[in-house]
């Protein structure tokens, strides 16, 4: 994890920082060569080469956290026989 990431996560409540490792992980499982960083102000994971572009990205906010979907549609297209229940 970045230290940026770190950071972030580390400045959440308990219970946003909770959610949000989960949701972290979770990515992680999915993006395993993809680069924790932070990018528009927000954690996420970019593609692994130089100047990569980010592919995942999450926010906590004071009651919910955020999934954005333009950045995640490729991923879920991409691994949704994984995903599927």
């Amino acid at each position: 994890m970045s230290a940026g990431v770190a950071a972030y996560l580390s400045a959440l409540p308990p219970q946003f920082r909770a959610a949000a490792e989960t949701l972290r992980a979770g990515l992680k499982t999915l993006l395993p060569d993809h680069i924790a960083c932070i990018s528009y102000a927000m954690p996420g994971f970019r593609q692994p080469k130089p100047k990569g572009k980010l592919v995942a990205g999450y926010e906590a906010f004071t009651r919910h956290l955020c999934l954005p979907p333009a950045l995640t549609a490729k991923i879920i297209r991409a691994r949704q026989a994984e995903l599927a229940p």
